[in-house]
């Protein structure tokens, strides 16, 4: 898989996720039972490189709750990737969000859940 010097545009959270266009609705605070999306816009791609994203679900207990893996080829030199997580009813604290690409960490986003 191609690591090259591909490099995080941008990092967010998001209450949805355009599908079509990879538009992301922003937001940084879910309630338990709630769907969090994690987006990230990476750069320095090369058009038909093959990768593999993956992203770690962590509870406030640092333990994994959740692994994706999602194989692309580069279709630009910047793509926007996501992953999501429908929140557990009883999810309460703050959440984190491992990012990594071909084995890379890229970075992590924190998630309040809660009040």
């Amino acid at each position: 898989m191609a690591t090259a010097t591909a490099n995080v545009i941008k990092a967010t959270t998001c209450a949805s996720v355009n599908s079509q266009t990879g538009a992301c609705q922003e937001r940084d605070r879910f309630q338990p039972g709630e769907t969090s999306y994690a987006w990230i816009q990476l750069g320095r791609l090369t058009v038909g490189a093959n990768h593999q994203m993956e992203w770690f679900w962590k509870t406030p207990s640092g333990q994994i709750y959740s692994k994706v893996r999602h194989a692309f080829a580069a279709t630009s030199n910047t793509q926007m990737e996501w992953s999501y997580l429908p929140l557990p009813a009883d999810a309460t604290g703050t959440w984190r969000i491992e990012a990594r690409l071909d084995g890379r960490k890229l970075g992590e986003l924190r998630v309040p859940v809660g009040n």
